[in-house]
């Protein structure tokens, strides 16, 4: 498959979500969700949607290539996870954790694997079945997070 495919079938991950969280909205406004006084109106709502397939576009993409996944299947699954995937990504590495020093001709940081290291899409997929377990218990996986960050520091 081509960087493309994957992201498509990435992208098909992310409108598949998307579809069903606004069934979900429709359903609970009777109407458009963006008409209810207790729902984002249009254009926020619209945004959101924008950026939530983005990320399973550019997520699922990225994996492809780095042959982090092998096929449209695993691409769909990066689309649908991909929020939670940028979440969790964001959890384990704090904005105090960001290396000092300079930075290259785009201006991003000198090292990149400072901040990530060499994390596999299996290490991933391990920190996304916590999160999973975390939520079926009923825990708040975000404070847990940090409780775990805390420890180790």
């Amino acid at each position: 498959m081509t960087w493309w495919q994957y992201a498509l079938c990435g992208g098909l991950g992310s409108f598949a979500v998307e579809g069903l969280e606004y069934i979900r909205a429709t359903r609970r406004t009777r109407g458009w969700p963006w008409a209810s006084p207790t729902e984002p109106d249009f254009w926020p709502y619209f945004v959101a949607v924008m950026v939530r397939l983005n990320l399973g576009v550019a997520l699922a993409g990225v994996a492809g290539v780095s042959h982090q996944i092998g096929g449209a299947f695993g691409a769909l699954g990066v689309g649908i996870a991909a929020p939670l995937v940028v979440e969790k990504l964001a959890a384990q590495f704090p904005a105090s954790a960001a290396p000092e020093g300079p930075a290259d001709d785009r201006g991003s940081p000198a090292s990149h694997s400072a901040l990530f290291g060499d994390a596999t899409l299996e290490e991933l997929g391990r920190v996304v079945e916590q999160y999973r377990i975390q939520v079926r218990r009923g825990a708040d996986p975000a404070s847990e997070a940090q409780e775990v960050g805390d420890d180790a520091g």
